[in-house]
């Protein structure tokens, strides 16, 4: 079935080109320029089609580290968001496409089945309009599953909440209740239905095909979000895990830290304090840091980037509002609280720990992702 939706689906996107230098982006819903790129590169992840790319080694494509196609785009297109160089399109309207770092038939899958972000090889589809799908924006069915269940995981459809205060709701393939939450609650992300928490608060959490436990917290919980139960942590004050299918050590900390976020094992830090690494598949030294470097995380419009519409938007350390929602809504997803919106229907929500109105970090202003404060700025050291 899924040959037969795949070959049903039709690439009504543009193909862009991304370069390591100086391409163009845009990561918005009806286009527009911006940048997202370590040196400026010019990019576009749109949903209405448009070129783009967001890869370290170039070539007719994006996000790709062989410079082969992709698109990342809501009406089609063909890319390529592999590490082999395979075709994949994960866009709404269809494409074929592969996400898998082997290459094989599908759609983000470890094992090469001819499937969608499976491990088990069932039968899928990640699109959001066209065949038997999952993550729909209109409650289309879905199967985003390693055992092949159907669920939901839409905007409008389908038991679900991804929200700051808890509720019930289904993001898994076996229909088990979940609360991605930033207060606590229950709820499973996972495909044998485990409970899961990603909370800022801590709370126990399998986001993994083995079940291990673990927690995507602030204060440095474990966590296994990997295939081969490896040991992670997410946090803001640092710790051990893996975030790769090599099972590499990582940290994507703000106070630093060694690890691995590469399928070839190389050291990164993503961190707001500095620290070398690498998040890159071949192994070259960066730093995405809050405290300093220079670079641009922005992508189209208004105070603020990473707004698809061009609305204020605030991933700082310490304050200003902003909007990380393709509609403009007002979003906070900080860790001493604030109101906003990370919704398409414009829900308030909350991903916090304790206190400030749009705030994600340590000291910044309106439109800043930096720990430094400067506008529009993804700072690197």
């Amino acid at each position: 079935m899924l040959a037969a939706q795949l070959i049903e689906l039709r690439l009504t996107g543009a193909e862009g080109t991304r370069g390591g230098s100086d391409d163009k982006e845009v990561n918005a819903d009806s286009g527009g320029e911006g940048v997202n790129a370590d040196a400026a590169d010019q990019e576009a992840n749109a949903g209405s089609g448009g070129e783009g790319v967001n890869a370290d080694a170039g070539g007719e494509g994006v996000n790709a580290d062989t410079g082969d196609k992709e698109v990342n785009a809501i009406s089609g297109g063909e890319r390529v968001n592999a590490d082999t160089g395979d075709k994949e399109v994960n866009a709404i309207s269809g494409g074929e496409g592969v996400n898998a770092d082997a290459g094989d038939e599908g759609v983000n899958a470890d094992t090469g089945d001819e499937e969608v972000n499976a491990d088990t090889g069932d039968e899928g589809v990640n699109a959001d309009t066209r065949g038997e799908e999952v993550n729909a924006d209109s409650g289309d069915k879905e199967v985003n599953a390693d055992t092949g269940d159907e669920g939901v995981n839409a905007d409008s459809g389908g038991k679900e909440v991804n929200a700051g205060s808890g509720g019930e709701g289904v993001n898994a393939d076996t229909g088990d209740e979940e609360v991605n939450a930033g207060s606590g609650g229950e709820g499973v992300k996972a495909d044998a239905g485990d409970k899961e928490v990603n909370a800022d608060t801590g709370g126990e959490e399998v986001n993994a095909d083995t079940g291990d436990e673990g927690v995507n917290a602030d204060s440095g919980d474990k966590e296994v979000n990997a295939d081969t139960g490896d040991k992670e942590v997410n946090a803001d004050t640092g710790g051990e895990g893996v975030n790769a299918d090599t099972g590499d050590e990582e940290v994507n900390a703000d106070t630093g830290g060694e690890g691995v976020n590469a399928d070839t094992g190389d050291e990164e830090v993503n961190a707001d304090s500095g620290g070398e690494g690498v998040n890159a598949d071949t192994g070259d030294e960066g730093v995405n840091a809050d405290t300093g470097g220079e670079g641009v995380n922005a992508d189209a419009a208004g105070k603020g980037v990473n707004a698809d519409s061009g609305g204020k938007e605030v991933n700082a350390g310490s304050g200003g509002e902003g909007v990380k929602a393709d509609a403009g809504d007002k979003e906070v997803n900080i860790e001493s609280g604030g109101e906003g919106i990370n919704a398409d229907s414009g829900d308030e929500w909350f991903d916090t720990g304790s206190g400030g109105e749009g705030v994600n970090a340590g000291s910044g202003n309106e439109g800043v992702n930096t720990d430094s404060g400067d506008e529009g700025v993804n700072r690197v050291i």
